[in-house]
């Protein structure tokens, strides 16, 4: 394996968190403006990025795998790891990797922050609703329970793919 063949398939994970990042904003800007119409659209098309995003992330491990027992480092070694490594015995690819990884980090960071103010609103709404609901004597109706996958959180799905 090479750094190229790395290096490209971090490229392409870059793009599709960068366009997760945009969905996720997309949501963001319907619940903001209590635009609920279209929101099964948006998180249908977030879904859509995640599966991707989940396949091109597979596919790097796989070649950082291969990689870093090249390199005589862990098959589990981090991109931070394979950068260091890299500095020795391709010094051109360290910064590059390191330049990749951080952008990956901070990409992470702003899902992480998109995604936990997007729950914020839904579960504000949910309260509300609820509310509503138990002041017209209805029960409300039971959603996804904690064990659910429905209910985790956007940014720890896409943070476990790192």
């Amino acid at each position: 394996m090479t750094y190229n063949l790395l290096s490209s398939q971090i490229e392409r994970e870059t793009g599709l968190m960068e366009l997760l990042l945009f969905k996720l904003q997309q949501e963001h800007l319907m619940l903001a403006a209590g635009q609920d119409r279209w929101l099964h659209h948006a998180t249908a098309e977030v879904n859509l990025v995640m599966e991707q995003l989940h396949q091109a992330t597979a596919t790097r491990t796989a070649t950082s795998m291969s990689l870093s027992v090249d390199a005589g480092l862990p098959a589990n070694a981090t991109l931070g790891q394979l950068s260091q490594s890299a500095a020795t015995s391709a010094p051109e690819w360290s910064s590059l990797l390191e330049s990749q990884r951080q952008h990956l980090r901070d990409l992470l960071r702003q899902i992480e922050h998109v995604g936990r103010i997007n729950r914020e609103i839904l579960a504000s709404r949910l309260s509300v609703t609820r509310d509503a609901l138990v002041m017209l004597g209805e029960a409300p109706a039971v959603g996804y329970g904690r064990d659910s996958h429905a209910s985790r959180p956007m940014a720890h799905v896409v943070s476990e793919a790192f």
